[in-house]
């Protein structure tokens, strides 16, 4: 199954919401805030772990600096509608869980983007 790894920037119903279906989530914001972008996407290799954020900094990480991912969703729901992460993390995971590998995926309020990034890693 799937594993996730939270920045600390991800609110926390999204946490909440990926521990409620039965997923296996690191939350930064529980074990080490301030760490750094960089240090979160080495652990998200090293642990095989999709890192959920809402900070656009891990999209230059792998795409202006060529930084290795196992995965990253990058959650881009606007404030006024904050009410509908829960409902849109659910539908990525329920649809699109086997995609999230190897992948840099966006979810908007409407659609969810998913671009593959290379060959799959290999799991454990």
């Amino acid at each position: 199954m799937t594993q996730f790894l939270a920045d600390e920037s991800c609110a926390a119903v999204i946490v909440y919401t990926l521990r409620t279906i039965g997923y296996d989530v690191v939350y930064v914001a529980e074990l080490e805030p301030g760490i750094s972008d960089a240090a979160i996407l080495a652990q998200g290799n090293r642990e095989n772990r999709i890192i959920v954020t809402e900070d656009r900094d891990f999209c230059e990480l792998i795409f202006r600096d060529k930084e290795p991912t196992y995965g990253v969703v990058l959650v881009r729901i606007p404030v006024p509608h904050r009410s509908r992460k829960a409902d849109r993390i659910t539908e990525l995971v329920n649809n699109y869980a086997d995609q999230l590998p190897s992948a840099m995926t966006t979810v908007f309020l409407n659609r969810i983007k998913i671009r593959p990034l290379g060959k799959k890693p290999e799991t454990n």
